[in-house]
């Protein structure tokens, strides 16, 4: 996929760690019963399990999902803002990669005379007509009326706008009347780290 191959995230795995903290206790607690050790030092490494090494696990457990929750906020934020730099080619080929994840067949239309659709993707036998919308500001009705103007065209069943921005209310209560799928920033984040993931 070249530049927009899936990045893999290079921080640790937070629930392996946790893993590997468990089955070192479960095996201490093992060799304590299975080696025959007198009740009185059964006693003094329970009690020290219960005030000393559970607290201190809960504790780092209780960091470690912090920065895992950290963590996935900075890649959903650091994959937004890459959106954010792109040139318009780019995004389109950027989403394209997404929605053939997500298992649409894509179709990019041609840069110029496209019709108001920048994408053309089918699922089941349902095609959509996709404009999207790289912008620093706030979409306007118009893209949906680009949008909704090429579904004939593309003999298409629905029209989508995807953006790396908001929409305005107009734009939104136009979509709403003719049927179109809107997908700004906060979704296409949801759908990147998707990506990210592999999902």
């Amino acid at each position: 996929m070249g530049r927009y191959q899936r990045r893999r995230r290079t921080a640790f795995d937070t629930w392996q760690i946790l893993g590997v903290l468990l089955v070192i206790i479960l095996g201490l607690l093992v060799v304590a019963f299975v080696g025959g050790i007198d009740f009185k030092i059964l006693d003094f490494f329970t009690q020290s399990f219960v005030w000393i090494v559970a607290p201190f696990i809960i504790l780092v457990s209780a960091f470690l999902v912090y920065l895992y929750i950290r963590d996935r906020r900075l890649v959903r934020a650091l994959r937004i803002s890459d959106v954010d730099g792109m040139a318009g080619i780019e995004f389109e080929k950027y989403v394209a990669e997404i929605l053939r994840q997500k298992g649409y067949k894509v179709i990019l239309t041609p840069p110029s005379n496209d019709f108001g659709v920048d994408l053309v993707v089918d699922k089941d036998g349902i095609k959509h007509a996709v404009q999207l919308k790289r912008y620093s500001v706030k979409v306007d009705r118009k893209a949906i009326s680009d949008a909704v103007a090429g579904l004939q065209y593309y003999k298409c069943s629905r029209a989508v706008v995807v953006t790396n921005s908001l929409f305005t209310e107009a734009a939104k209560e136009f979509a709403q009347a003719n049927d179109c799928i809107l997908i700004d920033r906060n979704k296409l984040s949801e759908w990147i780290y998707n990506f990210q993931q592999g999902k």
